[in-house]
């Protein structure tokens, strides 16, 4: 793996990096994570099975991206792991190719400004089955996954501060 730091890079390398990726993947996977529902399936309730207001609003705010990505094939699970990651809360997981709509939150919202209650979370770029780059917002990480030479002289070639982790 290989870290990179992009909180405290300059726009433009920034971007420079979201088009390489843009570049090398072709499908995404991101989440909407409902922390008060632990237990029940209606991903809409509260541990009390009380509907729950707030992440009504948190996915009203995304409908349209949502809509977009079912539009276009993508697929919409309820599960309590994301990125082979146990969670202690249910969390609907979006899988979509990566349509326009994702590209244009991307170039306005940074990775690590997707997060609850405004955008979804943890946005991670697949090309085909395998997973390439993976970003976890609250612990402000981002990760190349499955790294190629390719990647290495990328981020050389651009001047990426970035720490390999075997």
């Amino acid at each position: 793996m290989i870290y990179i730091d992009i909180e405290h890079c300059d726009e433009c390398k920034y971007f420079e990096l979201l088009n390489y990726i843009f570049q090398q993947c072709n499908w995404v996977t991101f989440h909407f994570p409902n922390f008060m529902n632990k237990g029940s399936l209606d991903i809409r309730l509260d541990d009390r099975g009380n509907k729950n207001l707030e992440y009504g609003e948190y996915i009203k705010k995304n409908e349209l991206l949502i809509a977009a990505s079912l539009k276009h094939g993508g697929k919409k699970i309820i599960t309590k792991t994301y990125n082979d990651v146990s969670l202690a809360y249910n969390t609907q997981v979006i899988t979509v190719k990566l349509i326009k709509e994702i590209k244009e939150q991307l170039l306005q919202h940074h990775i690590f400004e997707w997060m609850y209650p405004n955008l979804p979370e943890d946005i991670c770029f697949f090309k085909d089955n395998c997973c390439r780059f993976v970003s976890e917002t609250h612990e402000g990480v981002f990760f190349i996954k499955n790294e190629k030479n390719d990647d290495i002289v990328f981020l050389r070639q651009h001047g990426f501060d970035h720490m390999i982790r075997r």
